[in-house]
């Protein structure tokens, strides 16, 4: 398929993040950190494009705030040493910051992250339950 990259080739950052705003990101298999603008896209939407392209799968969505610190949910603890690894390559002023306590969790400061990176199952579950009623 013309214009498909290899998941297994050298892995090309995409930071299109702003310094000083909001952002979000990923970190797909190949070792690729993509950010950009919090409003400019989903997960779900980022990941689905770029996995149609290339077959490079997500395997941690995190959020970026204005201060350069990096959050994630607590279900990718067990890439946490990849992310913070991937990111000093691709963005060195960006920190990661593992969540306290599980995101989604009452009281946790980033609750909104539960549901934000849900973007393994390529939709907003919260807005397709609100729907159902």
């Amino acid at each position: 398929m013309p214009g498909v990259l290899s998941p297994t080739a050298p892995a090309q950052h995409a930071l299109w993040r702003v310094a000083g705003e909001h952002a979000k990101g990923i970190l797909y298999e190949s070792g690729r950190v993509h950010t950009w603008p919090e409003a400019e896209a989903s997960h779900g939407a980022v990941a689905r494009d770029h996995v149609r392209r290339t077959g490079d799968h997500p395997i941690v969505c995190f959020l970026i705030r204005p201060d350069g610190t990096v959050t994630y949910a607590a279900r990718y603890a067990a890439h946490a040493a990849t992310l913070d690894a991937a990111l000093r390559r691709a963005d060195p002023t960006l920190t990661v910051v593992a969540p306290s306590r599980p995101a989604g969790a009452p009281g946790h400061p980033d609750a909104a992250v539960a549901a934000v990176c849900r973007w393994l199952e390529f939709g907003t579950p919260a807005a397709r339950a609100s729907a159902r009623g």
